[in-house]
């Protein structure tokens, strides 16, 4: 069997594209970093998706995001660098990424008392859509303390300076000032996510059964119910 794993961070803009978007959203601060919905190609990971699914090629190039590029704000490789697969060989294909499976809220009051520029995350955020209904089968990990996320991303931009140089990453006040930018998201699409009642609405799902979910502690072990 072979699988192919690829991440929403594959996808990211390149750094002339997401410097571009934040300057054209110069007052949303949740706009100025990788990471929110607008800071993706999702026609890229589309047609990837499709081409994995339809094999309507012989071959299908995953992209690749360097997160050590210009002080860690990242940057996509060049596509020398990045994974080439025959399509018509591939049985699985895995696609994981932090908000895989937010979709929009429609009370965009709500979502005000959140953050200020959540709303315009919003809406960039029903673009995705109609990828999330490209999935067959969704693994959901839910995560309610959000305090954890700090922990879990200060431990990784450590280890990737630890490979790569210390030069090659963020100092710890600049992960928490990174991740500080993803939490109103969190807030506002995690409890969507969570409900049962969206996966076969919003996800592509046929039944509640095409989802596994459950939930881990700061240390990343499951939790029993």
């Amino acid at each position: 069997m072979t699988c192919v794993s690829m991440s929403l961070d594959d996808f990211y803009l390149t750094r002339e594209e997401q410097v571009a978007l934040g300057e054209s959203h110069s007052e949303n601060a949740l706009l100025q970093v990788r990471g929110n919905a607008g800071t993706h190609d999702v026609n890229l990971a589309m047609d990837l998706i499709d081409q994995v699914k339809n094999a309507s090629s012989e071959e299908v190039l995953v992209p690749c995001y360097d997160k050590t590029a210009y002080e860690g704000k990242g940057d996509r490789h060049k596509e020398d660098k990045w994974r080439s697969y025959n399509p018509k060989n591939v049985d699985v294909v895995l696609y994981e990424g932090w908000m895989q499976g937010f979709t929009a809220v429609e009370d965009e009051a709500s979502l005000e008392k959140i953050h200020g520029g959540i709303t315009e995350v919003n809406s960039f955020l029903k673009g995705y859509d109609e990828m999330w209904k490209l999935m067959d089968i969704w693994l959901i990990i839910q995560v309610k303390q959000l305090d954890c996320i700090y922990k879990w991303r200060l431990q990784a931009e450590k280890s990737m300076k630890e490979k790569f140089g210390q030069d090659k990453g963020m100092t710890d006040d600049e992960v928490k000032a990174f991740v500080d930018q993803y939490i109103p998201a969190y807030k506002a699409y995690l409890p969507g996510l969570y409900d049962q009642d969206n996966h076969t609405k919003h996800l592509g799902c046929e039944s509640t059964e095409d989802v596994f979910m459950f939930e881990v502690d700061d240390m990343r072990s499951p939790v029993e119910e």
